[in-house]
């Protein structure tokens, strides 16, 4: 019997889920890894241009980002930054809060939140 879950990476026009996400994916991070080169920082920048390429066609296809990817690449993401540069880690930390409260405030203020239909 088959599965009616939905694929975690969006159907392209073809049909094909995820191969052209795939294939997005990979080229944004050969153009990162070019700009960065095969450094920590490289590596990082690259994971996070692939993951948001394959959240933007997500959120593109559904009107949703699942926090099934983005709490985990959140949880992984700055504690390697911290391990490459200690000294901006206080930076990086508000800077995740005050988006977060920026993007909560709609919801705060009794409408509905981000992205969801008014």
């Amino acid at each position: 019997m088959p599965s009616t879950e939905p694929s975690a990476l969006p159907a392209t026009s073809t049909g094909m889920p995820g191969a052209g996400v795939a294939a997005a994916s990979a080229g944004v991070a050969a153009a990162v890894l070019l700009r960065y080169g095969p450094t920590g920082r490289g590596a990082v920048a690259v994971s996070l241009a692939a993951l948001l390429v394959v959240l933007s066609a997500i959120d593109l296809e559904r009107r949703v980002l699942p926090n099934a990817i983005v709490l985990p690449a959140i949880a992984i993401a700055l504690p390697v930054q911290a391990l490459l540069s200690p000294g901006r880690l206080l930076e990086w930390t508000l800077a995740g809060f005050g988006a977060a409260l920026l993007l909560l405030l709609p919801l705060l203020a009794g409408r509905a939140g981000v992205g969801t239909a008014m």
